[in-house]
């Protein structure tokens, strides 16, 4: 039996990011005083020309004084509204929100999420799942799992202090050799090699990414009390599951 499994992220609630982000941003620095020494005359040496020229950069350095505060609070929302969107790529400010799981031959789909169980008891449950697959030496086989799913569960277990079972990894390098990653096989040792699960699927014509709904859109999504949302959300993580099986099917791997 073999378990194909994709996790989603999503970022942690507002108020821990706003915490986070205001304990760690830092405001542009402030123009402080006016130096003369600081001004660039080039190669002029006439004193009318040059003394416009003080004048010219007097003005300028008084009107980013002036406007400094509002620079800082523009500043500072270009850089929250970017920490919100890579907020779900990183264990430290997002989390795992649901963990889909793929039973082949059998088809059945199983999916575990912090809509019914908190995300340490999630992980711990899902850490049971991989102990026992991996001692029955079954496959465990998924997309790009040993460059984000596999790290991000553990680094997440970690934080919320869920133990990580020692069989999961062989070295501090290797995987335990029941895992199986379908982007490195399809990389044959080529980092640089484009390989999205999208990207792959299409080329090898055995599916493809809903039109109308992204990764970025999951959280969103997931988090939504419009049951129609919702559903979209585990549809598209069953897509990755279906996407990731036909994939591993045409490579032999199972």
């Amino acid at each position: 039996m073999t378990i194909f499994f994709d996790i989603e992220t999503g970022p942690l609630p507002v108020e821990e990011l706003q915490a986070k982000f205001e304990s760690q941003w830092e405001a542009p620095p402030h123009p402080g005083e006016f130096d003369p020494a600081s001004v660039k005359y080039g190669n002029t040496k006439d004193k009318d020309k040059r003394a416009e020229k003080l004048a010219e950069c007097q003005q300028a350095h008084a009107a980013a004084v002036a406007k400094y505060a509002e620079t800082a609070e523009q500043a500072k929302q270009e850089d929250w509204t970017k920490y919100l969107e890579g907020a779900a790529l990183s264990p430290i400010t997002g989390r795992v929100l649901a963990i889909g799981m793929l039973d082949c031959p059998s088809n059945r789909k199983m999916l575990g999420s912090v809509h019914t169980l908190p995300e340490d008891e999630l992980l711990g449950k899902w850490w049971e799942k991989a102990v026992s697959q991996i001692k029955a030496g079954r496959l465990l086989v998924g997309h790009s799992i040993f460059f984000f799913d596999l790290p991000f569960l553990i680094q997440r277990s970690w934080i919320l202090g869920v133990e990580v079972p020692t069989v999961i990894r062989k070295s501090s390098r290797y995987w335990a050799d029941q895992f199986v990653d379908t982007r490195e096989l399809w990389q044959c040792g080529d980092r640089q090699c484009k390989s999205s699960l999208d990207h792959i699927a299409q080329a090898l014509k055995v599916g493809g990414k809903p039109e109308d709904v992204t990764g970025a859109d999951f959280a969103r999504l997931f988090w939504s009390t419009d049951e129609a949302d919702r559903r979209k959300a585990f549809d598209y993580l069953a897509n990755d599951l279906d996407m990731t099986r036909a994939i591993a099917n045409r490579m032999g791997i199972i």
